[in-house]
């Protein structure tokens, strides 16, 4: 039976030491050649899906945590936070001396802090050769101060604190205009306007395409999948899942670095 599968990047699909491995690669391939549709669903923004990504198979891409959504290289769906409010952040982040990346469907823009934060697992000596095929591509790539020229293309924002008190202070400062989405572990967070999330995103791709929700599987491992896998027919956590998200999935892969994803796949007789 033909299955609806919307599936998370970062730590599920692609690992953070070791790039994208070809068995996954080959079982998305797999998969689509029995007929599945097959979804991104990520956090990152548009502009931040790499060249490998690209080249597989998928249907379609929920991005920015819901605020971008496209399927076949047609926007559907693409909700920008408003110029007058990403300037405001700019000004805030920037006297707050906290790093900023700002994402959008094109372009990924940073200041001089928020970049080399961004940038800074790739400086890893074990990771570069993993992470080089995954790269943005530097036509992509601009400083914060263009998007003051003129370019209006902004989803959602990372924002890079000094320590835990800086980022609980920026969350209680901002979160009456955004939804904030704060990864556990980590100093950094993201945040998009209220009311996305990948399970909305999937929720408007499940209406527009008229596809039956029993048969919606999501696969995903961090606190921003928890609305998703909750919402599908059958929520799939990785093995290196934060504790919260193994509580709402029904089944629970290997970890990434196991290629979670095609035992998942094996399992559930996807491929």
């Amino acid at each position: 039976m033909k299955k609806h599968i919307f599936i998370d990047i970062d730590g599920t699909i692609f690992s953070h030491t070791s790039g994208m491995s070809e068995n996954v690669k080959q079982a998305i391939v797999k998969a689509k050649e029995n007929g599945h549709n097959l979804f991104v669903s990520t956090g990152r923004a548009r502009s931040v899906i790499d060249l490998v990504i690209d080249s597989l198979p998928f249907d379609g891409y929920i991005c920015a945590a819901g605020a971008h959504i496209e399927i076949n290289n047609q926007v559907l769906k693409s909700q920008l936070l408003p110029k007058a409010t990403v300037e405001k952040l700019m000004d805030y982040f920037t006297k707050e001396q906290a790093g900023f990346v700002m994402e959008g469907p094109t372009y990924v823009f940073y200041d001089e802090l928020g970049k080399e934060r961004f940038f800074s697992a790739a400086r890893d000596k074990h990771k570069v050769e993993a992470m080089k095929p995954h790269m943005i591509p530097e036509h992509r790539q601009k400083m914060a101060s263009e998007y003051r020229r003129g370019v209006d293309d902004v989803n959602k924002f990372l924002v890079y604190p000094n320590d835990i008190e800086h980022q609980r202070k920026i969350v209680r400062d901002i979160e009456k205009d955004v939804f904030c989405i704060v990864n556990p572990g980590s100093l950094g967070f993201e945040f998009v306007p209220h009311g996305i999330s990948k399970a909305e995103g999937i929720k408007f791709l499940v209406d527009y395409l008229n596809l039956d929700h029993q048969d919606t599987i999501g696969i995903g491992d961090s606190n921003n999948d928890l609305e998703m896998l909750s919402y599908v027919q059958l929520g799939i956590a990785m093995g290196n899942a934060h504790d919260e998200v193994k509580e709402v999935a029904d089944f629970v892969t290997k970890d990434v670095e196991e290629d979670g994803v095609v035992y998942a796949f094996e399992h559930l007789n996807i491929i």
